[in-house]
């Protein structure tokens, strides 16, 4: 892979942090960085977008920041792939090189894809990670923020793990939902969610709002088996 026409030098000061990064960086981690810059030069350059945010190289930006802010550095041009793709590549980044990841934040980013890969499969492959890892992923984050804080997208993604193939109030096999039968979009147990097509969970909801009361349990069959 050649990035040799991908380089540029800027100065430091005109690089940005991307304001969601997911991967925490120490003391300790940024004084091995400037130890590193000592000892070997600076052999690994930061990525950044267009505007100069950080994709990848988020450590190496605080320690190069620590040693001199004025001083000019190389780095690669990402503006060549999707912010999409860039996003991807900040999560699939930090998890390659540690394990240690600000849970908020990266619940954050999985809620933004999840609104565009509308399955958990999907995402964990869009991030080059297994599906399993992906729910460990989402449960700790859960854990580690209030339950007012909890997103429809995390507790939506926890859920689909139960899906079934098809709806089970019409039997259609596009746009699958999963719905909490007691409202409670925390409980994600297998006995408490119901695979409904978009179109049947927002009439279950709707019809709910008419009888001003949510409707508990399991919404019927709609079609003859």
């Amino acid at each position: 892979m050649n990035i040799k026409n991908k380089l540029k030098i800027v100065n430091l000061s005109d690089i940005r942090p991307y304001p969601n990064n997911v991967k925490k960086h120490s003391e300790a981690q940024i004084s091995q960085l400037c130890e590193s810059f000592d000892k070997y030069d600076y052999y690994q350059p930061i990525c950044v977008d267009d505007k100069n945010v950080i994709v990848v190289g988020h450590g190496r930006y605080l320690a190069a920041m620590q040693q001199d802010p004025a001083q000019k550095i190389e780095v690669v041009d990402m503006s060549y792939i999707s912010a999409k793709e860039r996003k991807r590549l900040r999560i699939l980044d930090n998890k390659i090189i540690s394990n240690v990841w600000d849970h908020k934040a990266l619940l954050e980013e999985v809620d933004s894809l999840s609104s565009e890969l509308q399955d958990i499969d999907s995402i964990a492959k869009g991030l080059n990670i297994t599906e399993s890892e992906m729910h460990k992923l989402i449960d700790e984050s859960n854990e580690e923020r209030p339950e007012g804080e909890r997103t429809k997208q995390a507790y939506s993604l926890q859920a689909r793990k139960f899906l079934k193939a098809a709806c089970e109030a019409c039997t259609d096999t596009v746009e699958l939902e999963a719905h909490h039968m007691d409202q409670d979009r925390s409980n994600n147990d297998e006995g408490n969610i119901q695979t409904l097509c978009s179109k049947c969970h927002d009439f279950w909801h709707r019809l709910g709002k008419r009888i001003e009361r949510h409707p508990i349990g399991r919404m019927p069959v709609l079609v003859a088996a």
